[in-house]
């Protein structure tokens, strides 16, 4: 039998976005018809994708309608080529961050937090406060970047407090804060209370 355990449902709620500085070269703009092959350069080797393809770039985001055109974000190098992903996605009206990615050749150079940052602007702007996103335990390294971006976990369900504690361990954090079924905060993690 499989995982029943569901994604770690986390959530932005504040009324500013911090920016985060991007290498020098590097800009912020929408995906461009004709770079879905290099969108997908950016997904493989990430969230458990190994192939993917332009068609089904085609298919999952770009025929989306809940990503929409201009809604799927990228950093592009010097040379313009995506290094960089994340979608700008609407559920029911509420406001997503959705495959957020960076190019295996291009990780550690910072890039995580600008595009997110850039995708929560961009419903800011468009009159959408806060935003969700779903990521997976094995995504340590964004789950990291989440907590310290100020994603709060949403915790509706009962895996979600020992999961987060495994996670904690591992990444060194000592106090996670999250908000409960009723929008309330709790501590999810704290060493040593």
């Amino acid at each position: 039998m499989g995982n029943e355990n569901p994604g770690l449902k986390m959530v932005w709620n504040r009324d500013t976005v911090n920016t985060y500085p991007l290498p020098p070269g590097y800009a912020i703009r929408p995906l461009e018809k004709g770079e879905e092959e290099l969108w997908c350069e950016c997904i493989i080797g990430d969230m458990g994708v190994n192939e993917v393809s332009a068609g089904q770039f085609n298919e999952r985001v770009g025929d989306d309608p809940d990503v929409g055109e201009g809604n799927v974000l990228v950093i592009a190098d010097a040379d313009g080529v995506p290094a960089a992903t994340a979608c700008v996605q609407t559920q029911d009206g509420e406001p997503w961050l959705h495959l957020v990615s960076v190019k295996q050749s291009e990780r550690g150079k910072g890039l995580g937090k600008p595009i997110c940052a850039a995708v929560i602007q961009k419903h800011l702007d468009e009159g959408r406060p806060g935003c969700y996103l779903v990521t997976q335990d094995f995504r340590k390294a964004a789950v990291k970047m989440y907590l310290e971006m100020g994603f709060l976990p949403v915790m509706d369900h009962p895996s979600y407090k020992e999961r987060y504690a495994a996670l904690a361990k591992e990444l060194g954090i000592e106090k996670i804060t999250g908000i409960d079924e009723n929008g309330e905060f709790v501590d999810v993690l704290r060493v040593g209370n």
